[in-house]
């Protein structure tokens, strides 16, 4: 089986066996446990960026489609001006994400149709304490504990999670 190193800076498919949905983008970088792409929801739209988790993955596809979103995201030039993290551990990555985007997104490999939205108030022990935000920008005065191992896909820089930081940023 092709590794998503193989696809840099290409648009491909990734399929779980245990998610109905494939998750698309272009491959900006990989590691034995991580890829990031730039996210592809549907059709030709670019919307922010998703590391995905490699644990149960099925596998990646490459056809037709994802060819010609490959050319649009090449003619938009989303392979140039590209956002560089270590994709070392996911404690790693959520601290950066926390300070570099304040706002991230993360699904779990359990809930495929849903995430929790907010910032890293701290990790240890093999979980996250999350500061969540609700969908009128207020900060949640609970916070979520996930299990690292859990984490199956995160999200950062989209549409939806700048206009939650906005929204935010308008209540102070």
């Amino acid at each position: 089986m092709n590794t998503a190193k193989t696809f840099i800076n290409e648009v491909i498919s990734i399929k779980y066996n245990d998610w109905e949905e494939p998750i698309s983008g272009m491959v900006i970088d990989y590691n034995e446990d991580w890829t990031l792409l730039a996210k592809n929801p549907n059709d030709y739209m670019h919307d922010g960026y998703i590391i995905v988790n490699h644990q149960n993955l099925d596998g990646y596809k490459k056809d037709e489609m994802e060819e010609l979103v490959e050319k649009v995201f090449k003619m938009k030039g989303i392979d140039k001006n590209l956002p560089t993290l270590s994709l070392d551990d996911v404690e790693t990555i959520l601290n950066h994400l926390s300070k570099e985007y304040q706002l991230f997104s993360i699904q779990l490999a359990t809930q495929e149709d849903s995430c929790y939205v907010g910032i890293v108030r701290s990790i240890s022990n093999g979980q996250l304490a999350l500061q969540s935000i609700d969908i009128d920008g207020r900060w949640d005065e609970d916070e979520e504990l996930i299990n690292l191992k859990e984490i199956r896909a995160i999200e950062f820089d989209t549409d939806y999670l700048q206009s939650l930081s906005m929204l935010n940023k308008s209540l102070k």
